[in-house]
């Protein structure tokens, strides 16, 4: 599945909130915010739609949340899992080498001969032909046993380790394809949620465009701009400095 980038949470939970904030106020006042914005589409089933929107909107936050965070905690057991298997295998390859030191074709048989990789796929494929080599052969498993404590039962524990690390490999490959969903999903209804803020904040500013002060209702902030008073009296100022300006007395 292809990544896509998530906006970043807050601006993603600032638009959900404020589609929320909208409708709502839209609700609440009928028969004025509501009156104005009804011939603009946004009566009571639009209204609906966009609450229902941000429900979706927050509910794919939070899963998406939950879902990287399960996946924090898989990949955190998985190095946990794997760490602890690469020590055995390092420890059991160490011990072989040690005690074939002079047959080199049992070196080759038990992997030995090879250096312990360093990705975890390949390590567990040299841990269970190493485990179940080592202890399968009655022979190599005796000389194992009295020089360096390998007994059937430490084998046996051993190996279970290699299987624990398959299964955190799995378990932290379903919480990948998991988390990665819930992204995905998350991002879609968001670009929804973004493109309604839009389409919402285009058709307030024509209905009402003789009230701005009522934007302010549906989160859409207002830029006051100067009154026809206010910007005669800033021309005014202006000429007046240029012109006290122009009567100082020129430097000798």
């Amino acid at each position: 599945m292809a990544h896509t980038k998530s906006p970043p949470k807050a601006l993603m939970s600032g638009s959900v909130q404020q589609l929320a904030t909208a409708a709502n106020n839209i609700r609440k006042d009928p028969d004025g915010l509501g009156a104005m914005m009804a011939p603009v589409g946004y009566g009571p089933a639009k209204l609906d739609i966009l609450t229902a929107l941000y429900a979706e909107g927050s509910t794919s936050m939070s899963d998406q949340v939950e879902a990287t965070g399960v996946l924090r905690e898989k990949t955190a057991a998985l190095n946990r899992a794997e760490a602890t298997v690469r020590q055995a295998v390092v420890t059991l390859a160490s011990a072989c080498r040690h005690e074939f030191a002079d047959q080199p074709e049992e070196l080759a048989k038990l992997l030995v001969a090879q250096r312990v990789p360093d990705q975890v796929a390949p390590l567990i494929t040299y841990g269970v032909t190493l485990f179940d080599n080592a202890s399968s052969d009655q022979a190599t498993a005796s000389r194992l046993a009295a020089d360096f404590g390998y007994t059937p039962e430490r084998f046996t524990g051993e190996r279970a380790k290699v299987d624990g690390v398959i299964g955190a490999v799995r378990d932290q490959k379903e919480a990948k394809g998991a988390a990665q969903l819930a992204t995905a999903r998350q991002n879609a209804v968001i670009a929804k949620v973004r493109r309604e803020l839009s389409a919402l904040r285009a058709m307030a500013r024509q209905a009402l465009k003789d009230e701005p002060q009522m934007l302010e209702k549906l989160g859409i902030t207002v830029r006051n701009t100067p009154t026809a008073a206010q910007r005669a009296a800033g021309k005014k100022a202006a000429a007046t400095r240029k012109a006290n300006k122009a009567k100082e007395p020129v430097g000798v």
